[in-house]
Parts: C-alpha cells; structure tokens; sequence
C-alpha cells in the first residue's frame, strides 16, 4: 500500500504520550513466525512520503500519567522524507553481513565502531552461524524463547542494536527516522491511537522500532516531584528513542505517540529496524 501524505495534513485529536520500558515479569513465548504479510519477502514501498517540508503537531496535550514525558503539544519541523512500509528483513541482514558490514568502519558510528570491535559483534543477537550451511541450506540459525531455528529471510531482524541499525541505515544508503517522522508516518497511515495486533505495515505488534532521535524532554516538560519524577528526568541521556511496539508489549501500551528509550548498544530488548529516505 502507497501512502502519500503531506506533513501539513491535520493531526488527529489529542493523545497522551508515556514512556515504557518493555520488562514484562512474564514474557510471552515467542511467537510461530514474524514473517511479514502475504506479500513476503517482497521489496519495500513507501508507508508514507511528504513531498514538502511543513510543520507537524505531536499532539501529547494530556497529562494522565506519571509516566509522561511531555505535558503540551508542540511542532516539530520536518523536512521531505519517506519511510519504508516493511520492517527490514533477515535477508537483507544477511546481505549486509556477507558485504561485510560488521567489518567496514565507515558504516558506523565512533562508538558504535568502538563496541563491534570489544565485543566482537558479527551478527544480531542470538545468532549463530551453522555447523553445516550446506546441509540446511541456511547460514544462520538464532536462539530465542522458542528455542533454536534457523534465520528465515522473510522475518523482521530482531535484536539488533541502535549501532547495528544506523550502519544498516547507511548500508543501504538511507537514515533512521527522526521519532516526528515515524509518528507522522504511522499516524497519517491509519494506525489507532491503541493497537496491539500487528498491522499490515509493521508499525505496530511486531518490534520495538529505532529512530534517529535522542530521548529529550518534549518542550515545557519538568520532571515530577518526589519519588516519580526518579522515572523520566533521570534517563534522558545516552539513549535513543525507540517507536511502536513489540509482539511482548502489555495491553494498553502500545499508541502511535508511545516513546521508549534504551541506550544505543542494546540487544536484549524485542527491536527491530525501519529506514527512511530523504526526499530533496
């Protein structure tokens, strides 16, 4: 499906935006297959373009919760751009390994560079390499909480780092998102401001998804007083904002206003990556 959509479209009512960090005490077993929609292992299309720059509202005018990083709406200034309607496979991970992405230093950030190399990342986590690639016809096979298997290319790549998806990023000569950009993207795409099962484009029930943009506190936001301000205010460094939802997120966390946060090297939470395109 093509979603074109102008950054000046009108947002939909107010929502409230809150903070979670996806550390369920019981997690679901992993599911069957994350495998994407009957179209497979198709190529990537647009979720949503914008053709101009404009102003777009992140309308978190409400405060329900302690949990809120923000307390007003305000505008964010987005540039053309376009986002993929696919979460990136582990096929195309594969490529990015066989061209040695895990060995090119001008794929990655300084640090990001600095952690491949004292810890020895060669592949996401969870990965290994086969015994006899040629007997299963697979190179890799990962560890999760069903178990062993063997990598299927059509599934979303999960557990990767924010290090690893902005050198995937620049791999295929695109970017992350800007948080502003995948809420505008999910948001103009028909996303409900509550949705847990996993929608056609992925933005929503599959992985937690990295942007490019740091948690910061959104304009006129101050941290609470007493113990629940400890939550927020303390965290806002050193981690990057993560949108949508995974398959393990609770019930009535998951909206497209939702901010998460981990520091950047990262594995062990349910992420996964989606890219964007500039569209100057």
């Amino acid at each position: 499906m093509h979603c074109i959509c102008s950054a000046s479209t009108p947002p939909p009512p107010p929502t409230t935006t809150a903070t979670t960090v996806d550390r369920t005490a019981r997690v679901p077993r992993w599911p069957p297959s994350l495998r994407p929609p009957p179209q497979g292992s198709r190529e990537p299309r647009p979720a949503c373009s914008s053709s101009r720059a404009d102003w777009w509202r992140s309308d978190t005018s409400e405060l329900v919760s302690p949990t809120t990083t923000s307390c007003r709406g305000h505008q964010v200034w987005l540039e053309p751009f376009a986002l993929e309607d696919r979460l990136v496979t582990c096929g195309e991970w594969c490529e990015f390994i066989e061209d040695g992405g895990y060995q090119r230093p001008e794929l990655w950030l300084s640090d990001g560079w600095h952690t491949v190399q004292s810890l020895r990342w060669d592949s996401p986590a969870y990965w290994s390499p086969l015994e006899d690639p040629a007997v299963s016809g697979a190179r890799w096979q990962r560890y999760s909480l069903g178990g062993a298997a063997e990598v299927v290319p059509e599934e979303p790549v999960a557990h990767v780092s924010h290090y690893e998806a902005d050198a995937f990023a620049r791999w295929k000569g695109a970017r992350l998102p800007s948080e502003a950009e995948w809420e505008l993207a999910a948001v103009l795409h028909g996303q409900p401001r509550s949705a847990m099962a996993p929608d056609a484009a992925q933005f929503h029930g599959v992985l937690w998804q990295w942007t490019a943009s740091a948690y910061l506190p959104y304009p006129g936001f101050s941290p609470e007083a007493g113990a629940v301000g400890e939550y927020n205010g303390k965290f806002m460094v050193n981690q990057q904002v993560l949108r949508g939802s995974s398959f393990a997120t609770p019930a009535g966390h998951a909206r497209s206003t939702y901010r998460n946060f981990f520091p950047a090297g990262s594995r062990w939470p349910f992420t996964g990556v989606r890219i964007a395109h500039d569209r100057h």
